[in-house]
């Protein structure tokens, strides 16, 4: 009997050992994609919180040099999940290699101006520069399509007159690369100059030539006669 009983007690820690051992293999594999599109595109808050307590870093970085408070700050659904990483202590100042803050790359990729706006109320410069001279709003007016993410950047104190090392103002860009006419009409509703050259003198409706979607709208039309 008591030899039975410990046979089976044997058994028992061996399989509780190979859940653990499994347990601790599915963690590190899952670990290691921690800081990845594909995590924070489909994390929840509490999942997030479960790594933290579970020794996830928040000063890992990506090849680029992105933390997770970069990648979340991009690809997150959920807004709370920036603010989990931030109250965790996430450096809203980092830069990945490019110079881009959190902020410069929520600005262009996140469709959500909560993020934006946890962001800045956690000490987030909308005026700082990455490496190219751009701000956040021009990366916002280059590549986002959601007007109230630029909203949430101008109701912080964004510059509309800002040059990147190119001279080119958010206007610039946005007539250059935002497949969005919509952009384009609303930094020129709010007071963007059509009329503030880059380094080579180009105006925004010189870049706007090259952008199908700004040309064949009410937005090309604007650029024009907003010079004169």
């Amino acid at each position: 009997m008591c030899r039975g009983l410990g046979k089976m007690k044997t058994r028992i820690l061996l399989v509780l050992a190979h859940a653990a051992i499994i347990s601790l293999t599915l963690f590190a594999t899952a670990y290691a994609g921690w800081n990845s599109r594909l995590f924070f595109e489909t994390a929840t808050v509490s999942k997030v919180r479960y790594y933290l307590s579970a020794g996830a870093k928040l000063n890992a970085r990506t090849e680029n040099g992105a933390t997770p408070l970069h990648t979340a700050s991009a690809h997150a659904h959920d807004p709370g999940i920036v603010h989990v990483l931030l109250e965790a202590g996430a450096d809203v100042h980092a830069r990945n290699r490019y110079g881009s803050t959190p902020l410069h790359v929520a600005a262009a990729q996140t469709d959500s101006p909560s993020v934006i706006e946890t962001l800045l109320a956690a000490g987030a410069d909308v005026h700082m520069r990455a490496g190219d001279g751009a701000t956040p709003l021009h990366m916002a007016a280059a590549h986002n399509n959601n007007p109230h993410v630029i909203e949430a950047l101008l109701e912080a104190g964004a510059d509309l007159t800002g040059k990147d090392r190119y001279g080119r103002t958010p206007l610039h860009v946005a007539s250059a690369y935002n497949h969005n006419p919509k952009i384009v009409e609303m930094l020129l509703s709010v007071g963007a100059d059509p009329g503030i050259p880059d380094k080579k003198g180009r105006l925004p409706i010189d870049y706007a030539k090259g952008n199908e979607s700004v040309r064949s709208a009410e937005a090309y039309r604007l650029l024009n006669d907003a010079r004169f």
